[in-house]
């Protein structure tokens, strides 16, 4: 009778025992991806370029105090390799991902970032790649811990009890979990400003049932889990339950992306957020030689737009993409070359900046040109409009010349023009001849904005002058431009200075204080019709300013 009642408890407890069996295969993620349709069928890749940063960790659990004074929990602190770098790293993890299932235009890695580099650093090395915004992961928990005792418990001590220890050896009845958290961050290139900040965590948590084995065998484990456990039983744990716990973070990382980040990428406020506000600005100044007129500031006039605007609190340039060619290196091979560098991170979304300080003249054609310095010696004249085709190279959103010279004035000393060339426009319109690099830049799909120190309008009595003064150490045009940028003419001291704004600032100014020598100087604004609401970098205003 004692037999036959043990062989009906064994059959009894058989289903129960197999199903209690451990088992640590990761799912298949397509299979997962398909299942929970993380990926939308008409999914399209984000217009974005993205940069993936080291990943860091800085985690919520002090791994000194939980792996000495806690014996149910394990903080898994991950190493370099764990991180960064090898096939399995984490990092590797989140590239596979995201290239995989095609989340973005582009994604690479950052080269030449490090986990030690600075928010600055990364934001710097991924403008240099051309990249939109940095991704950056930071590990927020890696841990390991017992639940408790799950159903088969009762009836594996029984087992234990009544035939031998051996078969309960096999009998998966303590649960663990595993947390791996990550704070996924988009950072913005253009301002290092965060885009989307979202905490990469499952659903619920990792649970999984262990038997003896899976954690380490102990003769008496069904008593002591896990009072008896050290480095390595833990260790054994993780490295059963952290392949599922990353499965979770691949799964959550696309919902992240299709179902947040995706809304948000089309919408003003992220747009504007990634926006690059770029800056060439060419200074040259004349020798006084061969019908060229003598200057001093024209290159102190690019060097200061290219510190300054920058530094601007509203809608400034990137400092890492603000440039000047000034001197003897403004040649023609100078400037292509530094517009070579600028004008991939001016695309679509973003706007260009082109100054040009210096000695403004005219085509034979009777088009407005500037003169850049000429290898070995010199000035060559280079059409305006050739010099506006090279800055929408990237197709910009908006294009923004700022000139401080004068083109049909020969008795100014920053116009190179001759009688022969002014006669090519003897019988032209009263009309800019600016106006017409407004179009050129619309026909080429993009916007447009002119700050000029003069308007280039043919005819008698023009005020056409581009005056420098010793004082100022720069010319008339760019010291009162960065006076306004810098807050004078940002009358709400809020946002950046509208063109109307900044128009009704340099305006009454210039025209004051060129009056002084009568020589006077009007300054010309003009824009495209999308663009007339633009708003320009701006300082923005103290409270005792306004």
């Amino acid at each position: 009778m004692k037999r036959s009642g043990l062989y009906l408890l064994c059959c009894a407890l058989l289903p129960l025992l197999l199903g209690a069996c451990s088992g640590f295969s990761v799912p298949d993620l397509d299979e997962a991806v398909r299942r929970e349709n993380l990926v939308p069928e008409q999914w399209k890749p984000l217009k974005l370029s993205v940069g993936l940063a080291p990943v860091v960790a800085d985690l919520e659990l002090d791994a000194k105090k939980f792996n000495v004074e806690d014996t149910r929990r394990w903080v898994l602190t991950p190493d370099e390799a764990r991180l960064n770098g090898a096939e399995n790293s984490l990092q590797a993890l989140f590239l596979q991902t995201l290239s995989r299932y095609r989340m973005f235009e582009r994604v690479e890695l950052i080269r030449g970032a490090t986990s030690k580099s600075s928010m600055e650093e990364l934001r710097a090395l991924a403008l240099a790649q051309g990249l939109d915004v940095v991704l950056r992961p930071v590990v927020r928990r890696s841990d390991v811990g017992y639940v408790g005792t799950n159903a088969a418990y009762g009836w594996n001590l029984a087992l234990w009890l009544v035939l031998s220890p051996i078969n309960s050896w096999w009998v998966a009845d303590e649960d663990f979990d595993a947390f791996l958290e990550c704070d996924l961050g988009l950072y913005s290139t253009a301002s290092g400003a965060p885009l989307k900040l979202k905490r990469i965590k499952p659903e619920k948590p990792v649970i999984k049932a262990f038997d003896d084995w899976d954690h380490g065998f102990h003769l008496f484990a069904i008593f002591a889990v896990p009072g008896y456990f050290d480095h390595e039983n833990w260790e054994k744990v993780g490295s059963r339950l952290m392949p599922l716990a990353e499965h979770e973070t691949k799964k959550e990382t696309l919902r992240f992306i299709t179902r947040e980040v995706g809304p948000a990428v089309s919408g003003d406020a992220f747009q504007d957020g990634i926006r690059r506000r770029v800056g060439l600005f060419i200074g040259v100044d004349g020798n006084g030689q061969s019908g060229v007129p003598l200057t001093r500031f024209a290159g102190a006039d690019a060097r200061a737009l290219a510190q300054r605007l920058p530094s601007m609190t509203q809608e400034g340039l990137v400092r890492k993409a603000s440039l000047a060619v000034t001197g003897e290196a403004a040649t023609r091979q100078g400037v292509q070359a530094a517009l070579d560098k600028l004008t991939p991170l001016a695309r679509a979304n973003d706007d260009f900046f082109l100054g040009y300080s210096g000695v403004g003249t005219l085509t034979p054609e009777g088009k407005p040109a500037v003169l850049l310095s000429r290898r070995g010696g010199g000035y060559e004249a280079v059409a305006l409009e050739a010099l506006v085709d090279l800055a929408l190279a990237g197709n910009p959103r908006t294009l923004v010349l700022a000139l401080d010279c004068s083109f049909i004035s020969p008795a100014d000393g920053r116009c190179a023009v001759s009688a022969e060339l002014l006669a090519a426009i003897q019988n032209a319109p009263p009309e800019s001849l600016l106006q017409p690099l407004v179009e050129r830049c619309r026909k080429a799909g993009s916007e447009c904005v002119i700050l000029s120190a003069t308007g280039a309008v043919p005819g008698p009595g023009t005020p056409e002058h581009a005056l420098e003064l010793e004082d100022l150490g720069q010319g008339l045009f760019t010291s009162f431009l960065l006076d306004g940028l810098g807050g004078a003419a940002n009358t709400d001291g809020v946002a950046g200075v509208s063109l109307e704004e900044l128009a009704r600032y340099l305006g009454p100014n210039i025209e004051r204080i060129s009056g002084f020598d009568n020589k006077p100087q009007k300054p010309w604004l003009a824009a495209s019709p999308a663009r007339r609401s633009f708003l320009l970098p701006s300082a923005e205003k103290k409270p005792a300013e306004r």
